[in-house]
This record gives C-alpha cells, sequence and structure tokens, in this order.
C-alpha cells in the first residue's frame, strides 16, 4: 500500500509463517491504473521437484474486482482463464488453474515462469522478459454492477518469474477510475467492493492436487483502499 501500511491473512488460509513471508510485495500507482508486485515462498516439496530438468506444475490463480463507478459495491470479477475455476478456488485450491516452472518450451506454454529474481519494485525488470504474458479477463458483471463500454472495463495482465525460495508475480492492471481510497465498500465483508487482487496458489496441482488449503496452499489479497486496511 502506498501509505506503507501491510495486509492482513486469513489464518484459515495461510500459515502465519507464510503470512509473514507474503507480506514482501510492491504497490505502484500509475497513470493508467496500478502495479502489484510481490513473492510467495515456495513450499519444500516444490523445491525438491526444481532439482531435476522437468517442468513443473503447480496451481495459480488471480482474480480482480473492480469497482467501476466508486459507489463501494463490486461491478466486475477478473479472472485469469484456463484449465480450472478461479471463482472457486477461494474455498478449493484445486480450482487453480496450471502454471509451470521451468516449462520446457519456454513461454510459448500460456502460465509459464522462467528462473529469475526481480527487484520488488513495481517496475518490470528484465528478468520478466522471457516469460508467458497472460491477460486477466472479465467474465460478467456482477449481479446489480454497473455496465460499461468495453473500451471502459478494466483489463489486466501478468506475468511470473521464481527462483530457488520464491515465486514471484507482475501484476498490471489497466483501470481508469480506482477506487477512491477514502470511501467504505457496501457490501458485506467491508471489501468486496473495494478495487484489488485476490492470489489463490497450489503447489501440490501437479500430485495430489487438495481441496482444501493447508501448508501447501494458501491465498493473499491486496486492495487499494486505505479505509478498510488490506484483506480477508
Amino acid at each position: 500500500y502506498p501509505d506503507g501500511s501491510q495486509p492482513s491473512y486469513n489464518s484459515n488460509k495461510v500459515s502465519s509463517d507464510t503470512a509473514a513471508l507474503l507480506k514482501d510485495y510492491a504497490v505502484k500507482m500509475t497513470d493508467s491504473g496500478y502495479i502489484i508486485e510481490g513473492k510467495i515462498p515456495l513450499s519444500t516439496s516444490v523445491m525438491a521437484q526444481l532439482t531435476g530438468s522437468a517442468d513443473v506444475k503447480i496451481g495459480m490463480g488471480i482474480l480482480l474486482q473492480d469497482d467501476a463507478n466508486d459507489d463501494g459495491d463490486r461491478d466486475y470479477y477478473l479472472v485469469n482463464t484456463g484449465e480450472g475455476d478461479v471463482l472457486s478456488a477461494y474455498g478449493n485450491p484445486s480450482m487453480t488453474l496450471p502454471l509451470y516452472l521451468a516449462p520446457s518450451t519456454g513461454s510459448t506454454i500460456p502460465n509459464s515462469a522462467v528462473y529469475g529474481t526481480p527487484e520488488l519494485d513495481g517496475i518490470l525488470d528484465d528478468v520478466y522478459a522471457d516469460s508467458a504474458v497472460s491477460t486477466i479477463a472479465i467474465i460478467a458483471p456482477s449481479s446489480g454492477g454497473v455496465e460499461l463500454p468495453e473500451e471502459e472495463r478494466t483489463t489486466a495482465t501478468y506475468r511470473f518469474v521464481y527462483d530457488k525460495d520464491y515465486l514471484y508475480y507482475f501484476i498490471d492492471v489497466k483501470d481508469s477510475h480506482v477506487t477512491d481510497a477514502e470511501k467504505t465498500a457496501g457490501e458485506s465483508g467491508g471489501d468486496k467492493g473495494i478495487d484489488g487482487v485476490e492470489i489463490y496458489y497450489n503447489f501440490l496441482k501437479g500430485t495430489t492436487n487438495p481441496n482444501s488449503y493447508d501448508g501447501h496452499s494458501g491465498q493473499a489479497s491486496y486492495f487499494t483502499s486505505y479505509a478498510n486496511g488490506a484483506a480477508n
């Protein structure tokens, strides 16, 4: 957050040790929206697989929430699409989408990541250049949401890189109307109407692919509001 505050985490979804590590991130406001860059510590099971030459399959889901008219209510979900159901990943990590580390065919695979260690400053480092660039798409306006012309709707792209310890993400959101930081969300829960990003990960996607959150999976959320604190 630009004011230096840190996000909070749902203790049912992320262990306290992981939550502390997930606080390494950068948020940068831009002329066209905002950028979120951060890192997630790899599990020991993924680290062990990275010692070989084969691709390593994990699960990843990214969901954007967008308040199109600054009334404190969510108008759009935007999710990365593919083999899975990101809208269901909040309660079930098996619904995350495949993300491939060290793909044998490079960035031609959608949702792939190459090796590299970026600086977490909200600036696109050269290490991201060979990773696949993927687009986050609008599924549908939420119930009662404001319908905007296509050219005015929020869009986003994302990239991943990794090293021996962390998975790094760079999410570039194009949003012509970022929610006023002083506005309180109107929906129950206190944060659902605020522009922001939720990230779901599942390090056992390529093996047991569990359907409940444990030490090998979790989620982190970042919202652009100061008034509502950070995330659930």
